[in-house]
């Protein structure tokens, strides 16, 4: 099941940055690095939710 969700996610994620790289490069870099930070942080504190962890997957 996380892989489904996580291979869902990408494929909208890749979608929806191709749309908006040409514009917002800077931005879309930042926003990732933010999103990649706070999952890192919310799956270390809550690994033991399965919540958490789809969340975090998805991100």
């Amino acid at each position: 099941m996380l892989l489904l969700i996580f291979g869902i996610t990408s494929v909208a994620g890749i979608g929806l940055i191709g749309v908006f790289i040409d514009r917002w490069l800077r931005l879309l870099v930042l926003v990732s690095t933010f999103g990649f930070a706070i999952a890192s942080l919310a799956l270390g504190i809550g690994s033991h939710q399965p919540a958490v962890v789809y969340l975090t997957v998805a991100l």
